[in-house]
């Protein structure tokens, strides 16, 4: 799943250390919703 977010530009593994752990599951559906704005991303990790 990180080769396939990172193809995105998507470097979710720079702010949460384990991609499918509880914050990074819940940034991925914030972002699937639509969140754009880095700052409210961030409050998940």
């Amino acid at each position: 799943m990180k080769k396939v977010l990172e193809g995105g530009n998507i470097k979710l593994s720079s702010v949460a250390s384990n991609v499918l752990g509880v914050p990074g599951r819940n940034m991925l559906e914030a972002m699937l919703q639509g969140e754009s704005d880095p700052s409210v991303l961030a409050e998940f990790a």
